[in-house]
Parts: structure tokens; C-alpha cells; sequence
């Protein structure tokens, strides 16, 4: 009976032993001792500038984040946003602090900024695009690659944007005649291209929005006087540019979550979803709380996750809450398009 008496607690103990060593393994404070980004030169009001990751290793304190930057503001999830537009000049350095209010421990992190360079404005001049001469090598053919051609979506073209020449029409006996052919020409959209039969010029004849059209591929051709091919036809690809035209769609009006009383700081209540049609950053969403009353009790990660910022939800206090949420486009940009949705979070009953 002793020795089984013994043989518990010393299990026991070992248990309560390793439990100390998990708990250890997890290390209070921010991930890096560093970060870094580029900017550009200029920066609006609410523009996303960084992130920093900061491990409460899930005590639930009382964590208040800040910077010694007026100039920045960040959020619970570790958000680092402009406070009000400003120019840079030159690299730029502040801190992010993290405060422990109950413990009164501090935390911080470098922050340092490099100003990406101005890219200088090159009027882009007519794309000649020549058929590969007849005499050129195996390899050579191989390597003959046309790059696409680029028109931005919703614009008015700026035609011509490209010519395609044949060698043959340095001949006085031959009389050239140019064909494009495929979607967008002889296809559907019939007539959206077309080309000059005797210059060779291809002319953009509409608007194009890239969210029905992103891309098209023609082929050109170059014909004597007797209907006869002069030369090998060639592939052109025309991509449509993209242009923030469209703002994000909130998959639902109201997001309805829930979670514990006296929940730990980051615990998740529920998961936001927005599309954008567009793509690249005119599609990068960034979440956040506009509206939660005069203390922030829950914060938005840029993936969209709802969290727990103050630890100390009482349901006998408060059982819910609601509040409006935003998406915004152009990775958090104040010149991002918006929508709106509604949170809804219930405080669940802990005994």
C-alpha cells in the first residue's frame, strides 16, 4: 500500500515537474529583437507599415503596446500603421514597446525603415515586333520569345501599342499584308484588335476590364499579294494590367462568434473572410475594428481573426458584444477600397 501510495506521488511530482519545463520552454516578449521594412517615400494616414510578433505564452496579462514615434500607432495584434501622412527623406528608426500593466515588465523592439527609391517615369516607345528570319538557326528559333504586351484595364488605349514587320516588304515585288486572328480579333470580342493590313500597326479599340478579360493571346500572320504566308506566324500575348477598381465583398453581414469569460489575451472569438476581384496588392486585404466603445476588448489580425485584447471579459458584467469591422484593400492603405460588416461575439458562462 506504501508503495503505491509512493509510486503516485511521484508520479506526480514528475508530472508537475514537466508541466514547470513546458511552461519554460516559452519565452515573454517579442520574437525579434529587429525588424525592418521599405517604404516608400511617402506615407498616408493608416498606411500598414510593419508587424511585430509579441508572445504573451498565454498568461492573459494585461499587454498594452506603443511606440516612441508619435508618427506610428500600433494595434493589439501587433500592427504597426501611420498615424498621419508624412514624407522620408532618409532611413528612419523608432521603437515598439510592450508594457505587462499588471507587472509593470516592459518589452521592446527596434523598428527600422529604408526609403525605397523613386522609380524614374520612362515613356514607353513602340513595341516593333519583327517575324524570325527564315535563315536563323534551330536555337536560334527556339529563343525567338515575344514578350507580352501590357494595357492597362479601364483606360483609354493608347494606340498603337505595338507593329509587327516582315522582312519581305523591303522587297519592290512583294506587296504585305497583315492578319491577326484569335480572341479579341476574329473571335470574340470580335474587333478589339485590330491591325493595319500594309503598316503592320495593332490598335486597341475599346476599354477592357481585366476581371472579364486578363489576358490574350493573338497570332500574327504576314501574306504576300496572292494570299500566300511570307513567314512563320507568331504568338502575341496582350495581358491586361490590373487597376484597384474593385473593393473587398465581406462573405457575410454579420459574423457571429463566442468565447469564454476571462478569456486569455489572443484567444480567437471568430474568423472574418473578405475577396477581393482584383489581384496583387490592389487584393491584399487588411482587417480591423472600427467601433468597440471606449475600451478595446477585441482587435482584428491582418489574417482576419478576431482576439481577445482584454482578459478580463465578464459575463455578469457584459454577456455580448457588437461592433462594426472594416476590410480595406492595398494591404491596409487609406486609399484601399472598403466594406463593412458586423461582429457579433457572445461572453460565454465559466463556473
Amino acid at each position: 500500500m506504501w508503495s503505491g501510495t509512493v509510486g503516485a506521488a511521484l508520479s506526480l511530482l514528475l508530472l508537475l515537474t514537466y508541466s514547470e519545463v513546458v511552461q519554460c520552454t516559452c519565452k515573454r516578449g517579442f520574437s525579434q529583437r529587429n525588424v525592418e521594412a521599405e517604404i516608400a517615400p511617402h506615407v498616408s494616414k493608416g498606411q500598414v507599415i510593419l508587424t511585430v510578433d509579441f508572445h504573451d505564452c498565454g498568461q492573459g496579462r494585461n499587454i498594452r503596446l506603443g511606440t516612441n514615434d508619435n508618427g506610428f500607432e500600433v494595434d493589439a495584434a501587433g500592427v504597426v500603421r501611420a498615424a498621419r501622412s508624412r514624407a522620408f527623406d532618409s532611413r528612419h528608426m523608432f521603437a515598439v514597446r510592450a508594457d505587462d500593466l499588471d507587472a509593470g515588465e516592459w518589452w521592446t523592439v527596434d523598428a527600422r525603415l529604408t526609403i525605397r527609391k523613386k522609380a524614374e517615369l520612362v515613356k514607353r516607345s513602340l513595341e516593333v515586333i519583327r517575324f524570325p528570319q527564315k535563315g536563323s538557326s534551330r536555337r536560334q528559333k527556339r529563343e525567338w520569345i515575344i514578350p507580352p504586351l501590357d494595357i492597362v484595364e479601364n483606360e483609354k488605349p493608347n494606340n498603337p501599342i505595338a507593329e509587327i514587320l516582315s522582312d519581305a516588304q523591303e522587297s519592290s515585288d512583294v506587296k504585305v499584308t497583315y492578319v491577326i486572328t484569335g480572341k479579341g480579333a476574329n473571335e470574340p470580342p470580335i474587333g478589339l484588335f485590330v491591325i493595319d493590313p500594309y503598316t503592320g500597326k495593332l490598335n486597341v479599340t475599346a476599354v477592357v476590364d481585366r476581371e472579364e478579360y486578363s489576358v490574350f493571346k493573338l497570332v500574327g500572320q504576314a501574306y504576300d499579294q496572292n494570299g500566300r504566308p511570307k513567314e512563320k506566324a507568331i504568338e502575341l500575348i496582350i495581358r491586361v494590367l490590373d487597376v484597384n477598381d474593385n473593393p473587398p465583398i465581406f462573405t457575410q453581414s454579420v459574423y457571429e462568434g463566442s468565447v469564454e469569460e476571462l478569456s486569455p489575451f489572443g484567444t480567437t472569438a471568430l474568423q472574418l473572410n473578405a475577396t477581393d476581384a482584383d489581384t496583387g496588392l490592389n487584393a491584399l486585404i487588411s482587417y480591423r475594428v472600427l467601433s468597440q466603445g471606449t475600451k478595446e476588448r477585441f482587435y482584428a489580425t491582418l489574417n482576419g481573426q478576431l482576439k481577445v485584447t482584454d482578459s478580463n471579459l465578464d459575463r455578469e458584467t457584459q454577456d455580448s458584444y457588437k461592433f462594426l469591422i472594416e476590410a480595406r484593400d492595398l494591404n491596409g492603405d487609406v486609399q484601399g477600397l472598403t466594406a463593412t460588416a458586423t461582429a457579433q461575439i457572445r461572453i460565454l458562462d465559466v463556473n
